[in-house]
């Protein structure tokens, strides 16, 4: 499996737990589409706590300010992926 994957599953994981936590809590329809929303704003990007990793943990992990090392692709596919792995845990896929 590819490192960065392995790195990345952590991350999305908790999303997924979240989805299912709010399913079993049977937040309404407005919660789950503000919750949608949520993700993809400018907070919820300023929020994730990003760092990038040479080589190996072990070796060097560079903490990248503000994302703003991070091009608009990169961060709309990870938005895309918090929100898949969300929507996974909701809906039970």
């Amino acid at each position: 499996m590819n490192n960065s994957i392995k790195l990345l599953t952590p991350f999305f994981e908790q999303f997924y737990r979240e989805g299912v936590k709010n399913r079993m809590d049977n937040i309404s329809s407005q919660e789950f589409e503000q919750r949608i929303s949520y993700f993809n704003s400018d907070n919820f990007i300023q929020e994730i706590d990003m760092s990038e990793t040479f080589i190996s943990p072990k070796v060097h992990i560079e903490k990248i300010d503000n994302n703003s090392q991070i091009s608009d692709k990169k961060i709309k596919a990870l938005i895309k992926g918090v929100i898949n792995s969300y929507e996974a845990g909701y809906y039970g896929k």
